[in-house]
C-alpha cells in the first residue's frame, strides 16, 4: 500500500499536534521539563510549527534559563520564514528586567514615543503610569513636527499627564511645550490650577487673546522661562504687561511680534524690578539677541 505526500503530511501534522497538546498540558501543570521533551518531539516531526518553540522558550524562562530561551527564539526566527510565525514567537524584552531598569530605558525616549509605548501592552502601561515613572511625566510636550499628522490633544489627556506626574508625592509637571490648536485656553487653565511648580512654558501655536496669556503667565508663580514661537502672533504693546505681571521671569523669547504695516518701531522696556537676564525679541524675518538688565531695544533689521 502506497501513501501519497498528502497522506504523509496529514500524518505528521496529527503527530505534531499530539505532542504539542501534551507539551501544552505539561506546561500548564508546571511540569516544564516534560513540556520541553514533548515540544522537542513535535519539532522533530515538523520543524515549521511555531507553537513547540514557544512552549520550550517559555518553559526555559520558568526554569530560569533566560539566555537559552533567547537563543532558541533567535534560532526559530531564522528557521521560520513566514511573517505570521515570526509574529507568534515575539516576546516582550522588558519582562526580564526589574522596574527601575525599565524606567531607566524609557527615560531615553522622547515624550511622544514614551506616550505611544503605553499602547504596547497592559504591562507596559502599568510600568509607565507607576509611581517609579512619575518623573518621566514632568516634561509635558505635545509638539509634533509639521510633516507628522497632528493628533488631537484633549484636556483628559493633559489631566492624565498631570496626575501621573504627581504620583508618589512628586512635584508634577515642571515644563510644558504646547502645540494644541483650539484648546490652548483650556489647557493653560489646567496648568495654572494644577501645576504650581511649572518653571518653563513653550507655546508653539496659540490662538488666544494677549490678555489671557498675560493672566496665565502672571498666575504661574514659579515660571522662569517663557518661549513664544513665531506662530504666536502678539502686538508689541502686549509684551510690557507680561513683564509687569510676571517679575519672576529670567529667560524670555518672543519670536512673533506684529508691527504696523510698512512701519518700524523702537521698543523700550524698563526691567529694573525684574530678574530678567536673557531676552530675545523677533519680528518674523528680523531677530536681535539682547542681554540687558535694565532696558531692551529692538531695532528693525532694515535700519541696522
Amino acid at each position: 500500500m502506497e501513501f501519497s505526500d498528502s497522506d504523509i503530511e496529514a500524518r505528521d501534522k496529527m503527530i505534531c499536534g499530539h505532542f504539542c497538546t501534551k507539551a501544552r498540558i505539561d506546561y500548564q501543570r508546571g511540569r516544564y521539563t516534560r513540556a520541553i521533551k514533548h515540544a522537542r518531539r513535535a519539532i522533530r516531526v515538523d520543524s515549521k510549527v511555531a507553537e513547540p518553540y514557544k512552549i520550550i522558550a517559555n518553559s526555559l524562562e520558568k526554569l530560569g534559563d533566560h539566555e537559552a530561551a533567547s537563543r532558541l527564539l533567535e534560532k526559530a526566527r531564522q528557521r521560520l520564514s513566514s511573517p505570521h510565525l515570526v509574529q507568534c514567537l515575539r516576546a516582550d524584552p522588558m519582562q526580564h528586567l526589574n522596574m527601575d531598569t525599565q524606567v531607566q530605558i524609557l527615560s531615553y525616549l522622547p515624550f511622544r514615543e514614551f506616550v505611544r509605548c503605553m499602547r504596547v501592552s497592559k504591562k507596559w502601561h502599568n510600568v509607565i503610569t507607576s509611581d517609579n515613572a512619575a518623573h518621566l511625566w514632568k516634561h509635558l510636550n505635545t509638539y509634533y513636527p509639521e510633516f507628522v499628522k497632528q493628533p488631537r490633544v484633549t484636556t483628559k489627556f493633559i489631566n492624565s499627564c498631570i496626575r501621573y506626574s504627581q504620583k508618589g508625592g512628586r512635584q508634577g509637571i515642571t515644563s510644558a511645550t504646547l502645540n494644541c490648536p483650539g484648546s490652548h485656553d483650556t489647557i493653560l487653565k489646567l496648568l495654572v490650577m494644577k501645576c504650581k511648580k511649572l518653571e518653563k512654558l513653550v507655546l508653539i501655536r496659540a490662538e488666544l487673546p494677549s490678555a489671557r496669556l498675560t493672566y496665565a503667565v502672571s498666575k504661574m508663580l514659579n515660571l522662569t522661562t517663557l518661549f513664544l514661537s513665531t506662530q504666536v502672533q502678539i502686538s508689541p504693546d502686549s509684551v510690557p504687561p507680561i513683564f509687569r505681571h510676571a517679575p519672576q521671569l529670567v529667560d524670555v523669547q518672543v519670536s512673533g511680534i506684529r508691527t504696523v504695516s510698512g512701519g518700524t518701531r523702537l521698543l523700550q522696556w524698563h526691567a529694573g524690578t525684574t530678574k530678567l537676564k536673557k531676552l530675545r525679541l523677533g519680528i518674523p524675518g528680523n531677530r536681535t539677541d539682547i542681554r540687558d538688565f535694565n532696558m531692551v531695544n529692538l531695532h528693525h533689521e532694515s535700519q541696522q
